[in-house]
């Protein structure tokens, strides 16, 4: 869905131990306003900011956001549409980076940081169609293989949240995040936190 080092957007894909991570890979969306999934630990941190810009440097949102008084808040879903961001453009790549701050109010107090980058792909009617078809379980492995990650991450999570004692899906969970070396988050809770943007 984050705080870190784990690109929680690839539930993102780092690891929370360097001060800050680079990925070097785009990962793709189909979605107009995607969804990250980031993952908080146990953290001092009281803040934590976004900030996405796009190919020509451009800031297109950058936001300052409270956390909770928590231990450790887990995995985090950031809406882009809840966060109020413009849509994505087709073809378009842009660059994020999430950052925690030790100190609200003390913007040098950046304690990690994870900077990834977002492609924006478009399917045609037709494929879009195709798609729509599939059972879920065939509509989240052709994410897969197309590497629309943002896509099968959102709809796993969501079947994965619906169906919480469902075997199958959990197993499906698991192998996803294993595959993509996020195993050591497969057990993180999902938090219902609604944060208030500054």
């Amino acid at each position: 869905m984050s705080g870190f080092d784990l690109e929680l957007q690839r539930l993102t894909r780092c690891r929370l131990a360097a001060h800050r991570c680079r990925s070097t890979s785009t990962s793709a969306t189909t979605a107009a306003h995607p969804t990250f999934w980031l993952y908080i630990p146990a953290t001092n941190a009281d803040a934590f900011e976004l900030w996405i810009s796009d190919e020509q440097g451009e800031t297109v949102y950058e936001q300052t956001v409270e956390l909770p008084n928590a231990e450790e808040i887990g995995i985090l879903e950031l809406s882009f549409e809840r966060l109020g961001l413009p849509a994505l453009e087709p073809g378009q790549h842009y660059e994020w980076e999430f950052t925690l701050f030790s100190n609200f109010a003390e913007p040098a107090s950046s304690t990690y940081s994870v900077v990834g980058k977002l492609e924006r792909v478009e399917l045609s009617a037709r494929e879009r169609s195709r798609l729509d078809s599939l059972a879920r379980a065939q509509r989240l492995r052709t994410y897969e293989q197309r590497g629309l990650w943002h896509d099968m991450l959102a709809e796993l999570v969501q079947l994965y949240r619906e169906n919480p004692e469902d075997a199958r899906i959990a197993r499906h969970w698991y192998r996803t995040l294993n595959r993509a070396g996020l195993a050591a988050f497969a057990d993180a809770k999902f938090t219902d936190w609604e944060f208030t943007a500054e």
